[in-house]
C-alpha cells in the first residue's frame, strides 16, 4: 500500500515465483485473498510439509530487500546494487567489496554481510560505505534491522550495532 499497487503486484508476482519454484511436482500454490497464498501439499507427511515449508522460508528471505521502489540484491558478482522496481533500471553498483547473502533495508541504509566475516552500512541513495564492523563477528545470517539495531547471528550468539553509527551495541 505504501508505494502503490504497481509495486505491491511486483512484490506479491515475485513471492508467487518463489512458491511456485519451491514446492515439489503435484503441488499446488494458490493466491488466497489480498496478500495471502494457500499451498496444497499432496500426500505431504509432515516431515514433508516442514521440508517444503523450509525452503520456501530460504528463498524468500535470500531475495532482495525492497523499500522505496528499489530493490536491493546481491549479484553474482559479489556487489550490492540498486536496481528499480520501476523499469529496472541500476541505480547504484556498490565499489568492489565482496559481499554474500541477503541485504537488508533500515532508514536510508542497506546493509550487506561481507564474505571477510563484516557487516556493512551502505547509503541507499548512492552505495556508499557509512560504515563497516571489525572482520571478526563471523555472521551466519543475513543482518536484521529491529527498533535502530542490526542484529546478526554468529557461531558465539547474536551480535547487534547501532544501525546509524555501527557502534557495537552487544
Amino acid at each position: 500500500d505504501r508505494y502503490g499497487h504497481l509495486v505491491g503486484d511486483q512484490a506479491i508476482r515475485r513471492v508467487a515465483e518463489v512458491l511456485q519454484t519451491t514446492v515439489r511436482a503435484g503441488d499446488l500454490v494458490c493466491r488466497f485473498g489480498g496478500e495471502e497464498f494457500c499451498i496444497l501439499l499432496a500426500r505431504a507427511s509432515a516431515q514433508d510439509a516442514m521440508e517444503v515449508a523450509e525452503r520456501m522460508r530460504g528463498t524468500i528471505e535470500s531475495s532482495p530487500a525492497i523499500a522505496d521502489g528499489v530493490a536491493y540484491v546481491v549479484g553474482g558478482d559479489h556487489r550490492a546494487h540498486a536496481l528499480s522496481m520501476m523499469d529496472g533500471k541500476e541505480s547504484w553498483v556498490s565499489d568492489g567489496a565482496a559481499y554474500v547473502g541477503s541485504p537488508a533495508y533500515a532508514d536510508g541504509l542497506v546493509f550487506v554481510l561481507g564474505r571477510d566475516f563484516s557487516v556493512s552500512a551502505l547509503d541507499a541513495a548512492d552505495g556508499a560505505i557509512r560504515w563497516r564492523s571489525g572482520d571478526s563477528i563471523y555472521p551466519l545470517s543475513s543482518p536484521l534491522v529491529l527498533d535502530g539495531l542490526l542484529v546478526a547471528g554468529t557461531p558465539d550468539g547474536l551480535v547487534a550495532f547501532d544501525a546509524t553509527t555501527g557502534t557495537t551495541r552487544w
